[in-house]
């Protein structure tokens, strides 16, 4: 059948990232940000724990050829239920694997892949106990092409729990890539995450992603410290760890504006391929 042909470079495909500027230079610590928008996606409950009403819209390039635009809001000012939306589309060309290659084409000497990924998704969440506690679900439908395979599509269901301890200690749990996918295109994980923060002042995020789709995997880590210079300029660095792949990424990032709105920067570089990626964005504030 033809699709057993399409299965091999399905299974190298990757679901991107929801990360906006702010998140890439925080190394992509967000699963305890109560103001990341990306959060609403990844680990919903987190943003139901502080009201927040932001719209934010941006994209990034890189190497590969990266293209994307993204949009997303959330609003966790109006009672105790907050919503997050988040919309991306991304292309990227690499040269192609043996793996992504359809059965009838074995050399993948320069063969290169184009592909293209969209998502539209968000994530609920409610709130109790004067906003210390937050449970919430999100759900991603995911679209994907390349120059072998035409269109496939897949829907994807995280849930976590989060919890505000004090004024400035956030703790997040959650369950993401939920449901089955027969391309294997997001494996099931588990999420544990800690933040800190004074807020305008500084902040500190380690996030620890386990792979459980065969067991225990090994995990990715992801962490960010960010310190405010003035009332409206964060300086920003992460670093992130995959331990299956023993590859390591660091990024920085910077943001200037004023109360109710910022522009922010944020970039990557992964340690070992030297693949970059630039990341600006516009944050609104209602």
């Amino acid at each position: 059948m033809w699709w057993l042909a399409l299965a091999p470079a399905l299974a190298q495909a990757t679901d991107p990232d929801p990360l906006q500027a702010a998140d890439l230079g925080f190394g992509g610590a967000i699963r305890a940000n109560p103001y990341s928008i990306s959060a609403a996606l990844t680990a919903p409950a987190v943003i139901a724990l502080t009201p927040v009403y932001s719209v934010g819209v941006g994209g990034r390039v890189g190497s590969s050829k990266v293209r994307r635009v993204d949009a997303g809001a959330i609003d966790s000012t109006t009672g105790p239920i907050s919503l997050g939306v988040v919309y991306i589309r991304e292309s990227f060309t690499r040269d192609a694997t043996t793996g992504e290659l359809p059965g009838w084409l074995e050399d993948p000497t320069d063969i290169v892949n184009p592909q293209t990924h969209t998502i539209l998704g968000g994530g609920l969440a409610g709130s109790f106990l004067n906003r210390r506690i937050g449970i919430g679900a999100g759900v991603r439908y995911w679209t994907y092409s390349s120059r072998f395979v035409e269109t496939d599509s897949a829907i994807q269901a995280h849930a976590s729990v989060a919890a505000r301890l004090g004024r400035g200690v956030f703790l997040s749990v959650g369950g993401e890539n939920l449901l089955p996918n027969a391309w294997d295109l997001a494996t099931p994980a588990v999420s544990t995450s800690v933040r800190w923060e004074e807020k305008g002042i500084f902040a500190l995020e380690a996030d620890l992603v386990t792979d459980v789709s065969s067991g225990i995997g090994a995990p990715k880590l992801y962490t960010g410290a960010e310190g405010w210079v003035s009332e409206f300029v964060p300086l920003r660095l992460g670093y992130q760890r995959d331990f299956a792949e023993a590859s390591n990424t660091v990024s920085a990032g910077i943001g200037a504006g004023e109360e109710q709105a910022i522009l922010e920067y944020g970039a990557s570089l992964e340690l070992d391929s030297l693949e970059h990626t630039h990341a600006l964005t516009l944050r609104i504030f209602f």
